[in-house]
């Protein structure tokens, strides 16, 4: 399965690209403020400036992912094969 999470690093980068993008589109419209396609495409980076500006947010105050259970091998009697039993952390 693809992993779609982005440091925080990657989407403030993302972002002040977004930003160059929405003032080169707000200079375009200066010249030609009746383009339809100018308008939705300044309204679709303004959306997306805003969206990751609030997924920057909320990964600054999610606590850290949890980490990967451990593995604890018993064995029951001697000779016998190991099992093994997961052993999960909560977080409260």
């Amino acid at each position: 399965m693809a992993d779609f999470t982005q440091s925080a690093e990657e989407l403030l980068t993302k972002l002040d690209t977004y930003r160059e993008q929405l003032a080169q589109v707000e200079e375009a419209l200066e010249q030609q403020s009746d383009e339809p396609s100018l308008v939705k495409l300044k309204n679709d980076l303004t959306e997306v400036i805003v969206l990751t500006e609030d997924l920057v947010k909320y990964q600054a105050a999610a606590p850290a992912p949890a980490e990967e259970p451990a593995v604890v091998e018993t064995s029951s009697t001697a000779g016998s094969r190991p099992q093994q039993k997961s052993v999960h952390t909560a977080l409260v």
